[in-house]
């Protein structure tokens, strides 16, 4: 069987805040989006080490970040432009994130969890659309849902 390349543009980023913990919209107008997981290396090395390093492994930590047009979103309930996106940010909510196919079905699988967002830009240049970039900073584990 062949190995199937997964298309990037299938691949986005919904959120679900607080008030409808279930009802997941997408971050709207994704130009890309990226999802990091690391686990931090605690240095164990001694002198039993006879000059080589060692480490053991520490916790786990994940990201999720995304880069997009600004659309006007007010009154919306089925998309999360940089309007909505900063008020998460303001107050400081914890919202639901999922990465996920576009038109995702139960065959497929997903990566949720609870995160924050921990960086929010937006730019307006001469000659460009406005964009924003955002980075969203996981509060506990990610999970993987779905069929894998």
């Amino acid at each position: 069987m062949a190995d199937d390349k997964l298309p990037g543009y299938e691949w986005i980023l919904q959120i679900a805040r607080a008030a409808t913990p279930t009802t997941f919209v997408n971050v709207a107008c994704l130009e890309s989006n990226e999802m990091d997981n690391t686990t931090a290396e605690i240095d164990t090395t001694s002198k039993c080490d006879d000059g080589e390093s060692s480490s053991i492994a520490g916790p786990n930590s994940w990201k999720m970040s995304g880069s997009g047009f600004t659309v006007d979103d007010r009154g919306s309930a089925s998309k999360a432009s940089y309007l909505t996106l900063f008020k998460i940010w303001k107050e400081k909510e914890t919202v639901g994130i999922r990465w996920t196919r576009k038109n995702s079905t139960s065959a497929d699988y997903y990566y949720s969890g609870s995160a924050r967002i921990t960086s929010l830009k937006q730019t307006a240049d001469v000659g460009d659309s406005v964009k924003f970039d955002v980075e969203f900073s996981g509060q506990g584990k990610l999970n993987i849902g779905g069929s894998y």
